[in-house]
């Protein structure tokens, strides 16, 4: 920074720059501004090197020195499956190929690069879908890894040519299918065939060839394809039993089996990879069935952690409507699209302990000595991720009191978390209460906590609105962040006890322009009034909807004066529902009367 009025010469011979320091005259000198720069930026490369040799030790060294864990992530969990749930997932949805390559050096589940290095490596061979599709209307059947001709599998080469090419969508391009062998495995000889007479095979192909946009009208991954004209679209799926190698094998073969075993984890646990749950089996099936195979529930458990709802199907809710019209995702007509229809609910992610004891006791084998290899994978799958996820986002899921209490046991384990967003739930009381407490115990890196729409007591608020006090750093529990221009709590069911929590924020906000508290008819009057009564210590809304909010005729009178009273010198429109007025006339005599004076 160069102060004009005040320069002096530099002495003869002499010469500077802005990363030294020097003084001139009492008005001429360089502060040192670049030093400290080149200092921030050499702390910042510290701070990430430390993250990816010890994550642990990295959460300390970023609160000491203030600085931003680079390479932590960032998962999404909501419910809804519109495309745009994407931008909640992971890292930012705006990074390029180059960047997420990069980030699988931190963590395999994040990145596209693990992904391809386990088809480099030979350990996982991906079929093709139209490969897939091929075959079955052909009429064939699966067959081992080895037995397969080239052209079922992708080459390694093409396949990180189009990952890449993918861009933010690579993950689109990745599906794994968790199935129910339905015959027994015995080893020491070949192996009875896990889809014997293609009834997986079926169901498979057909969803593929919605999925790759051969029916139908249209897919997520087909509109990738598309925008970036790869031509027609592909996908390339792990199959256990074409993508591994199967007995009878050789000692290489062997080998490579166990690395694909492992690596499985990441392509059914990864933050952007689909799969598909085929949790049907044929009529008359005597097995073990899906819901209580150990392999298949850790299949589910580990998809469910990192994984939004519309890159997580279970095929047997599949409906008639779906397959004949769209993928999608999409929210226009969700009952017509399968992603929406198929998406599946999640609970809470399980601790290894927990899991451990399920295989143990809850989880059938048809190896019983499978369950300690299948709890270990679960263990390194949960460790990986909960050292880098730095946000959480479970909203909408639908969890009741039960999942608020688990989830409160495990989210200590999330050590660099940051944002953690359990907004249109139900918790209630008991799940709320479980939520504070994991508060209380000490909120580390937590900044920013997302609490509306739960169904909470006064005496929840009361607890939340105290630890918020209590805790500087905790800077919001409605999720709203501090540059934030526009929220939406549209259909949140909010209540009276959720415009307590959100009216104090309202208040001190310095950037919201817009709000949204349309269609909550439990806000009520008193609850409006508490909204109303934030907007004295507001000074940047301009736009307020309360459609439909569940108060009376002359209530809108009133509430319509308050705010009048309470707007700041920039103008506001006030978004009234006619419906809360005695006419339409008298409603726009109100907004009339708001906005002039």
């Amino acid at each position: 920074m160069i102060n004009f009025g005040f320069v002096s010469p530099l002495a003869p011979g002499t010469s500077t720059d802005h990363t030294r320091p020097w003084k001139g005259t009492a008005a001429c000198e360089e502060d040192g501004y670049m030093t400290g720069i080149k200092n921030l930026l050499r702390v910042m490369r510290s701070t990430t090197e430390l993250i990816e040799k010890d994550p642990l030790n990295a959460r300390r060294a970023s609160a000491s020195k203030a600085t931003h864990a680079q390479g932590a992530l960032s998962v999404g969990f909501g419910s809804s499956p519109m495309p745009q749930s994407q931008t909640q997932m992971s890292t930012a949805k705006n990074t390029n190929p180059s960047t997420a390559a990069a980030a699988a050096s931190e963590n395999p589940y994040f990145g596209v690069e693990t992904l391809l290095k386990s088809v480099e490596s030979g350990a996982i061979a991906p079929v093709k879908g139209t490969w897939l599709i091929g075959l079955h209307k052909r009429g064939g059947r699966l067959a081992r890894r080895q037995d397969l001709p080239p052209e079922a599998f992708w080459t390694a080469d093409e396949l990180r040519r189009v990952a890449l090419a993918l861009g933010d969508d690579f993950g689109l391009l990745f599906v794994s299918l968790s199935y129910k062998w339905l015959t027994k495995v015995r080893k020491g000889r070949d192996p009875d065939h896990p889809d014997p007479n293609g009834y997986h095979l079926g169901i498979v192909a057909l969803v593929a060839e919605l999925y790759l946009g051969l029916s139908g009208i249209g897919s997520n991954l087909a509109d990738a394809f598309e925008e970036r004209d790869l031509g027609p679209p592909e996908l390339a799926m792990f199959w256990d039993f074409p993508s591994l190698h199967q007995e009878p094998r050789t000692d290489a073969e062997t080998t490579l089996f166990g690395q694909g075993m492992d690596l499985s984890t990441v392509w059914y646990g990864h933050s952007r990879t689909v799969v598909w749950m085929q949790t049907e089996v044929p009529e008359g099936f005597e097995g073990i069935p899906y819901a209580t195979s150990g392999w298949c529930f850790m299949e589910s458990q580990v998809s469910a952690a990192v994984k939004p709802a519309f890159l997580r199907l279970d095929l047997a809710r599949r409906t008639k409507k779906a397959m004949e019209y769209k993928y999608g995702p999409s929210d226009s007509d969700p009952e017509a699209c399968l992603a929406n229809v198929c998406a599946q609910q999640r609970p809470p992610p399980p601790s290894p302990e927990r899991v451990r004891h399920l295989l143990e006791t809850a989880q059938r084998f048809t190896n019983p000595s499978d369950w300690e290899k299948v709890a270990e994978l679960y263990r390194a799958f949960f460790e990986s991720i909960s050292t880098q996820v730095i946000s959480l986002n479970f909203r909408g899921l639908n969890w009741g009191p039960a999942d608020g209490v688990e989830l409160a046991k495990v989210l200590p384990r999330f050590l660099v978390l940051q944002t953690l967003d359990l907004g249109r739930n139900d918790l209630g009381p008991t799940g709320g209460k479980a939520i504070a407490e994991y508060l209380k115990s000490g909120v580390g890196l937590l900044t920013s906590v997302a609490l509306l729409g739960n169904g909470f007591d006064d005496a929840t608020v009361a607890m939340l609105l105290e630890l918020k006090r209590q805790k500087p750093n905790l800077a919001t529990l409605c999720g709203l962040k501090a540059d934030q221009t526009e929220a939406s709590f549209r259909e949140w069911n909010l209540t009276l006890q959720d415009a307590k929590l959100l009216a104090p924020e309202i208040a001190a906000h310095r950037s919201l322009i817009k709000l949204d508290l349309s269609w909550n008819q439990k806000l009520g009057e008193e609850g409006i009034q508490a909204i109303c009564d934030a907007l004295k210590g507001n000074h940047t809304l301009k736009e307020l909807q309360l459609y439909e909010c569940g108060f009376e005729p002359a209530a809108g009178k009133h509430l319509a004066g308050k705010l009048r009273a309470k707007r700041s010198p920039s103008n506001r429109n006030l978004h009234w529902d006619n419906k809360n007025m005695a006419s339409s006339a008298e409603a726009a005599r109100i907004v009339d009367l708001y906005r002039s004076g």
